[in-house]
């Protein structure tokens, strides 16, 4: 049987959805300085260390700009959005955390 705080309301979902788009918001934040310092490192072209540094810097930092925001776009799926909430998996984690101790014999 599922108790009303293991129960997915509209409430943890919005509330899903703005959390992850600030912490994503925020992260992308930090990758766009990292690309833009690797796009400034590959504009020198001075040595060959400036392609051998900035390009993977460019890239890893746009790769991870964009995973943000597909994080951000699956939260409006409700089956996601319901897995990845903060309130209905504190009580998922403490069940798990249950089952192992009971497994491995500890109090």
């Amino acid at each position: 049987m599922v108790s009303k705080r293991e129960k997915h309301s509209f409430f943890h979902f919005v509330f899903t959805i703005v959390s992850k788009t600030i912490v994503k918001l925020t992260a992308s934040i930090i990758w766009l300085i990292f690309t833009i310092f690797g796009a400034f490192v590959l504009s020198k072209r001075i040595s060959p260390w400036d392609i051998l540094l900035g390009l993977p810097m460019l890239l890893t930092g746009g790769g991870f700009i964009v995973n943000n925001f597909t994080s951000v776009v699956l939260c409006l799926i409700p089956k996601y959005n319901e897995q990845v909430c903060i309130y209905c998996r504190k009580d998922r984690v403490f069940k798990d955390h249950k089952k192992i101790k009971e497994i491995l014999g500890l109090k």
